[in-house]
């Protein structure tokens, strides 16, 4: 089973929050297919915050071949929101 310390959330309060709440995905996350209104989707500013500690390189490439933009990238794992939240909110209100 995955552990808050594999998403990058190391502090111990935070990981023990993080661990107190983990449960498996659901394998049909990956193979549903989602279906949403692209030609809306696409008029609509769309940016990407690449988190670099979570190889989520492929995925910002991928976004940017949609017509992302990178707004930025962040020295953090999967729970940004948790480890770097002021940081992660000021790049939310500069693109708000």
């Amino acid at each position: 089973m995955l552990e808050a310390a594999q998403l990058g959330v190391t502090e111990p309060a935070d990981a023990l929050w993080v661990n107190q709440r983990l449960v498996p995905m659901p394998i049909l996350t990956h193979q549903e297919k989602l279906v949403a209104p692209r030609g809306l989707a696409r008029s609509q500013r769309r940016a990407f915050i690449l988190c670099e500690r979570f190889s989520f390189h492929g995925f910002a490439e991928q976004a940017r071949a949609e017509g992302f933009d990178i707004a930025t990238s962040i020295d953090a794992g999967h729970d940004v929101q948790l480890t770097h939240a002021a940081q992660l909110r000021d790049v939310l209100a500069s693109l708000a």
